[in-house]
């Protein structure tokens, strides 16, 4: 994800947050403070770890801009934060809202931040009646009536995927290979793909957060050449950040994957893997697209974005 698209996101969460506190007001005769919890559950180690590490930074930045309208509207109330560490995993997401909830009493938590996470956590949120406000998760699979998910990014991998499939037909591609991870935001958006795509599809998984990707990236290499060799093909990708990091190291000595054009999420256009100048000269040469929101500032968001960035 895009620095600017977790500012996005963050500003969002600072805008609900913020609706939800302005009809607030102190009860007559209680001057004392009223202070309420807000927890946090994000991916703050792990293979997300600088998403998640963001996001906290974030909404501590909310929380603190959220406290300072509510004294100067002269308004008792205040929120603190209450944050446990999701590890990027669906179980260590259910184990930290859970912590979080039991611990401090939190009604409402912002994270999990993948989909694959918020499900990991759904059930014991639905069954407590706590709200989670998810601002990241995008999977198909999260897409679920009349729980107590709030999903801020938008728009949701159905859309992503459509304008995927569109690009690769006015290119004229007659095949792809997919290196996805196997959880349910890969498995989401490569079936999109292989569902809507009119030529041949060959997909390649991998477990989520690999010690290496030497073999699925072998695995590929091979599959482009096989596929190359009967009309124009791609590489799609489907990779979190640390994935697309160790699949690079592969790909940018790989003959094959360095033949055909590259399509993706929006991992691959962030600025820490950029700043490898092999993998941005890599991905310069297969001429690498993916799609994403837009995130175009308002005067009401910039303010919050600019005591972000500093």
């Amino acid at each position: 994800m895009k620095r600017s698209l977790r500012l996005l996101a963050l500003t969002l969460v600072l805008a609900l947050l913020l609706a939800a506190c302005q009809p607030v007001q102190a009860p007559a005769g209680e001057s004392g403070p009223q202070t309420y919890i807000l927890g946090v559950a994000q991916p703050f180690t792990g293979p997300l770890g600088s998403f998640g590490t963001d996001f906290g930074k974030g909404i501590e930045l909310a929380v603190s801009e959220m406290n300072a309208q509510l004294s100067a509207a002269g308004s008792n109330v205040q929120f603190q934060i209450a944050s446990a560490d999701t590890e990027g995993t669906p179980d260590g997401a259910a184990k930290a809202v859970q912590t979080v909830v039991q611990t401090s009493g939190a009604q409402v938590v912002v994270g999990p931040l993948t989909t694959s996470e918020i499900l990991g956590a759904k059930q014991f949120a639905d069954d407590n009646g706590i709200v989670i406000v998810a601002p990241a998760s995008s999977g198909v699979a999260g897409a679920i009536a009349d729980d107590n998910i709030f999903r801020l990014m938008n728009p949701p991998d159905t859309f992503g995927g459509k304008a995927f499939l569109q690009i690769m037909a006015e290119r004229g591609y007659e095949n792809v290979v997919i290196l996805q991870v196997d959880d349910v935001f890969g498995n989401g958006l490569a079936g999109l793909i292989e569902e809507g795509f009119d030529g041949e599809v060959s997909i390649v998984k991998y477990a989520p957060d690999p010690a290496d990707l030497s073999g699925e990236a072998s695995n590929a290499s091979a599959e482009v050449a096989r596929l190359a060799a009967n009309g124009p093909t791609a590489f799609f990708c489907v990779c979190f950040l640390g994935d697309a990091q160790k699949l690079l190291q592969q790909a940018t000595v790989d003959a094959n994957l360095g033949s055909v054009d590259w399509l993706g999420v929006e991992n691959l256009r962030n600025e820490e893997l950029l700043a490898d100048a092999s993998f941005a000269e890599f991905l310069g040469k297969v001429n690498f697209t993916s799609v994403s929101a837009s995130s175009r500032s308002t005067p009401n968001t910039q303010p919050f974005i600019d005591a972000f960035v500093a």
